[in-house]
Protein backbone atom coordinates (compact mmCIF):
# COMPACT_ATOMS: atom_id res chain seq x y z
CA UNK A 1 0.00 0.00 0.00
CA UNK A 2 2.01 3.27 -1.19
CA UNK A 3 1.55 5.98 1.22
CA UNK A 4 2.47 9.39 -0.46
CA UNK A 5 0.99 11.49 2.44
CA UNK A 6 -0.29 10.33 5.68
CA UNK A 7 -2.66 12.67 8.38
CA UNK A 8 -3.53 11.36 12.25
CA UNK A 9 -6.92 12.19 13.48
CA UNK A 10 -8.66 10.80 16.65
CA UNK A 11 -11.46 8.47 15.82
CA UNK A 12 -14.95 8.52 17.40
CA UNK A 13 -18.02 6.23 16.80
CA UNK A 14 -21.58 7.41 15.71
CA UNK A 15 -24.01 6.02 13.33
CA UNK A 16 -24.94 8.61 11.46
CA UNK A 17 -23.04 10.55 8.74
CA UNK A 18 -25.07 13.71 9.77
CA UNK A 19 -23.25 14.27 13.23
CA UNK A 20 -20.24 16.49 12.95
CA UNK A 21 -17.58 16.76 15.79
CA UNK A 22 -15.51 19.54 16.52
CA UNK A 23 -12.27 17.42 17.36
CA UNK A 24 -9.04 18.82 18.52
CA UNK A 25 -6.96 15.74 17.75
CA UNK A 26 -7.74 15.78 14.09
CA UNK A 27 -5.48 16.98 11.87
CA UNK A 28 -7.99 17.80 8.99
CA UNK A 29 -11.50 18.22 8.00
CA UNK A 30 -12.79 14.60 6.88
CA UNK A 31 -16.42 13.84 5.86
CA UNK A 32 -17.73 10.55 5.11
CA UNK A 33 -20.12 11.62 2.31
CA UNK A 34 -18.94 13.49 -1.05
CA UNK A 35 -21.73 15.08 -1.85
CA UNK A 36 -21.67 17.23 1.38
CA UNK A 37 -18.50 18.87 -0.62
CA UNK A 38 -18.50 21.25 -3.52
CA UNK A 39 -15.62 21.97 -6.03
CA UNK A 40 -15.19 18.28 -5.67
CA UNK A 41 -11.51 17.27 -6.64
CA UNK A 42 -10.87 12.89 -6.96
CA UNK A 43 -7.07 12.29 -5.70
CA UNK A 44 -5.37 9.02 -5.74
CA UNK A 45 -2.45 7.83 -3.11
CA UNK A 46 -3.58 9.91 -0.26
CA UNK A 47 -4.53 8.26 2.95
CA UNK A 48 -5.25 8.95 6.45
CA UNK A 49 -4.15 6.84 9.32
CA UNK A 50 -6.75 6.10 12.18
CA UNK A 51 -5.98 5.82 15.96
CA UNK A 52 -6.02 1.94 15.98
CA UNK A 53 -3.03 2.11 13.06
CA UNK A 54 -5.13 1.53 10.02
CA UNK A 55 -5.47 3.42 7.30
CA UNK A 56 -7.81 4.10 4.68
CA UNK A 57 -8.16 6.48 1.08
CA UNK A 58 -9.44 9.36 0.87
CA UNK A 59 -11.40 9.91 -2.30
CA UNK A 60 -11.98 13.04 -3.02
CA UNK A 61 -11.05 16.75 -1.62
CA UNK A 62 -13.53 19.37 -1.63
CA UNK A 63 -15.10 22.20 0.04
CA UNK A 64 -17.58 22.68 2.74
CA UNK A 65 -20.37 25.41 3.31
CA UNK A 66 -22.34 25.70 6.45
CA UNK A 67 -23.36 28.93 5.39
CA UNK A 68 -22.30 31.98 3.45
CA UNK A 69 -20.29 32.81 6.16
CA UNK A 70 -19.07 29.08 8.19
CA UNK A 71 -17.26 27.52 4.94
CA UNK A 72 -14.17 25.32 5.05
CA UNK A 73 -11.75 24.41 2.46
CA UNK A 74 -9.32 21.57 1.66
CA UNK A 75 -11.46 19.29 3.19
CA UNK A 76 -10.80 14.94 2.96
CA UNK A 77 -13.78 12.89 2.00
CA UNK A 78 -13.41 9.40 3.57
CA UNK A 79 -16.58 6.78 2.45
CA UNK A 80 -15.34 4.65 4.94
CA UNK A 81 -16.76 7.08 7.79
CA UNK A 82 -19.94 7.12 9.20
CA UNK A 83 -19.33 10.67 10.81
CA UNK A 84 -17.88 13.87 9.93
CA UNK A 85 -14.68 15.90 11.62
CA UNK A 86 -14.23 19.41 11.74
CA UNK A 87 -10.42 20.03 13.07
CA UNK A 88 -10.14 22.52 15.52
CA UNK A 89 -6.24 23.37 15.00
CA UNK A 90 -6.78 23.56 10.68
CA UNK A 91 -10.21 25.65 11.86
CA UNK A 92 -7.35 28.13 13.63
CA UNK A 93 -4.57 27.89 11.26
CA UNK A 94 -6.92 28.68 7.85
CA UNK A 95 -9.54 31.12 9.14
CA UNK A 96 -10.60 33.95 10.72
CA UNK A 97 -12.97 31.60 13.18
CA UNK A 98 -12.38 31.06 16.67
CA UNK A 99 -14.02 28.51 18.75
CA UNK A 100 -14.79 29.09 22.50
CA UNK A 101 -15.65 25.59 24.61
CA UNK A 102 -17.67 26.13 27.62
CA UNK A 103 -18.97 23.35 29.91
CA UNK A 104 -22.24 22.24 27.90
CA UNK A 105 -21.83 24.12 24.63
CA UNK A 106 -19.19 25.87 22.16
CA UNK A 107 -19.76 28.39 19.87
CA UNK A 108 -17.95 29.73 16.63
CA UNK A 109 -17.19 33.10 15.69
CA UNK A 110 -15.84 35.05 12.92
CA UNK A 111 -13.40 37.36 14.26
CA UNK A 112 -13.96 39.94 11.13
CA UNK A 113 -17.30 40.31 11.37
CA UNK A 114 -17.63 39.49 15.09
CA UNK A 115 -20.86 37.05 14.75
CA UNK A 116 -21.32 33.65 16.00
CA UNK A 117 -21.47 31.46 13.18
CA UNK A 118 -21.48 28.28 14.64
CA UNK A 119 -23.08 26.50 17.97
CA UNK A 120 -22.33 23.30 19.24
CA UNK A 121 -23.38 21.14 22.30
CA UNK A 122 -21.72 18.74 24.39
CA UNK A 123 -22.49 14.94 23.69
CA UNK A 124 -21.03 12.10 25.76
CA UNK A 125 -17.83 13.92 26.04
CA UNK A 126 -17.80 15.00 22.29
CA UNK A 127 -18.59 18.49 21.48
CA UNK A 128 -21.20 18.06 18.17
CA UNK A 129 -21.97 20.91 15.82
CA UNK A 130 -25.45 21.82 15.31
CA UNK A 131 -26.06 21.68 12.33
CA UNK A 132 -28.95 21.59 10.27
CA UNK A 133 -29.55 21.43 5.69
CA UNK A 134 -33.01 22.74 6.27
CA UNK A 135 -33.74 26.73 7.86
CA UNK A 136 -37.28 27.65 9.30
CA UNK A 137 -38.39 31.14 9.67
CA UNK A 138 -41.82 32.01 11.33
CA UNK A 139 -44.14 34.51 10.72
CA UNK A 140 -46.63 37.08 12.74
CA UNK A 141 -49.70 38.29 11.38
CA UNK A 142 -51.55 40.68 13.51
CA UNK A 143 -53.89 43.59 13.61
CA UNK A 144 -53.69 43.81 17.16
CA UNK A 145 -51.40 47.06 17.98
CA UNK A 146 -51.07 46.13 21.81
CA UNK A 147 -49.79 42.64 20.66
CA UNK A 148 -46.76 44.07 18.46
CA UNK A 149 -46.25 47.06 21.21
CA UNK A 150 -45.42 43.40 23.79
CA UNK A 151 -43.54 42.15 20.33
CA UNK A 152 -41.21 45.16 19.72
CA UNK A 153 -40.42 45.33 23.14
CA UNK A 154 -42.55 48.22 24.70
CA UNK A 155 -41.37 51.09 22.47
CA UNK A 156 -42.83 54.28 22.64
CA UNK A 157 -45.51 55.67 20.12
CA UNK A 158 -42.69 57.79 18.56
CA UNK A 159 -40.45 54.83 17.63
CA UNK A 160 -43.00 52.55 16.51
CA UNK A 161 -44.30 55.22 14.28
CA UNK A 162 -41.07 54.22 12.54
CA UNK A 163 -41.88 51.00 11.51
CA UNK A 164 -43.74 51.08 8.36
CA UNK A 165 -46.41 48.43 8.78
CA UNK A 166 -47.57 50.53 12.01
CA UNK A 167 -48.04 53.69 9.74
CA UNK A 168 -51.25 55.25 10.96
CA UNK A 169 -51.67 53.23 13.69
CA UNK A 170 -50.94 53.85 17.47
CA UNK A 171 -49.73 51.33 20.17
CA UNK A 172 -51.55 52.05 23.14
CA UNK A 173 -48.70 52.38 25.70
CA UNK A 174 -50.47 54.73 28.07
CA UNK A 175 -52.89 51.02 28.97
CA UNK A 176 -49.39 49.28 29.43
CA UNK A 177 -48.78 48.15 32.87
CA UNK A 178 -44.90 47.30 31.86
CA UNK A 179 -44.02 50.44 30.34
CA UNK A 180 -44.48 52.85 34.02
CA UNK A 181 -42.34 49.91 35.67
CA UNK A 182 -39.61 49.98 33.36
CA UNK A 183 -38.96 53.75 33.53
CA UNK A 184 -38.50 53.07 37.76
CA UNK A 185 -35.31 52.97 38.61
CA UNK A 186 -35.61 51.09 42.18
CA UNK A 187 -38.63 50.36 43.90
CA UNK A 188 -40.39 53.71 46.27
CA UNK A 189 -39.01 53.77 49.80
CA UNK A 190 -42.27 53.44 52.34
CA UNK A 191 -43.26 56.40 54.64
CA UNK A 192 -41.76 57.01 57.83
CA UNK A 193 -44.07 56.88 61.04
CA UNK A 194 -41.61 57.29 63.43
CA UNK A 195 -39.36 60.41 64.27
CA UNK A 196 -36.23 61.06 66.56
CA UNK A 197 -36.67 62.82 69.42
CA UNK A 198 -33.56 65.07 69.44
CA UNK A 199 -31.44 66.30 66.81
CA UNK A 200 -28.63 63.84 65.76
CA UNK A 201 -30.18 60.65 67.52
CA UNK A 202 -30.46 59.62 63.57
CA UNK A 203 -29.23 60.74 60.69
CA UNK A 204 -29.65 59.74 56.96
CA UNK A 205 -26.85 59.37 54.79
CA UNK A 206 -26.86 58.79 50.36
CA UNK A 207 -24.49 59.27 47.88
CA UNK A 208 -25.30 60.19 44.51
CA UNK A 209 -23.55 59.34 41.49
CA UNK A 210 -21.16 59.60 39.44
CA UNK A 211 -22.38 61.97 36.86
CA UNK A 212 -20.84 61.44 34.01
CA UNK A 213 -19.91 65.71 33.20
CA UNK A 214 -17.92 66.29 36.39
CA UNK A 215 -18.87 69.95 38.20
CA UNK A 216 -16.72 72.55 36.11
CA UNK A 217 -15.55 74.36 39.48
CA UNK A 218 -14.49 71.55 41.73
CA UNK A 219 -15.12 68.60 39.30
CA UNK A 220 -16.85 66.55 41.57
CA UNK A 221 -18.69 63.51 40.36
CA UNK A 222 -20.31 62.68 43.84
CA UNK A 223 -22.83 64.58 46.15
CA UNK A 224 -23.30 63.33 49.82
CA UNK A 225 -26.32 64.02 51.31
CA UNK A 226 -27.05 63.90 55.29
CA UNK A 227 -30.54 64.75 56.41
CA UNK A 228 -31.24 65.03 60.82
CA UNK A 229 -34.09 63.21 61.53
CA UNK A 230 -35.57 65.14 64.26
CA UNK A 231 -34.75 68.85 62.47
CA UNK A 232 -35.19 67.27 58.72
CA UNK A 233 -31.56 69.49 58.55
CA UNK A 234 -29.89 68.51 55.38
CA UNK A 235 -26.48 69.21 54.50
CA UNK A 236 -24.97 68.69 50.93
CA UNK A 237 -21.13 68.04 50.69
CA UNK A 238 -19.64 67.87 46.51
CA UNK A 239 -17.13 65.19 46.64
CA UNK A 240 -14.70 64.37 43.73
CA UNK A 241 -14.76 60.14 44.39
CA UNK A 242 -16.89 57.63 45.81
CA UNK A 243 -16.50 56.70 49.58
Amino acid sequence: MRNSQVKHFRFAHSSKETTWILDTGASDHIVCNPNLLTSLKLVHNRWVKLSNGTYTHITHIGTLSFSPHFILHNVFCVPLFYLNLISMSKLAFDSFYITIFLRQICVIQDLRSRKMIGMGTEKEGLYCLNYSTKGTCNAVHTNTNNLWHQHLGHPSNKASSLFPFLANKTCISSTCSICPLAKLTRQPFPLSTTRSEFCFDLIHIDIWGGYHVPSSSSGAQYFLTIVDDHSQSTWIYLIKTQI
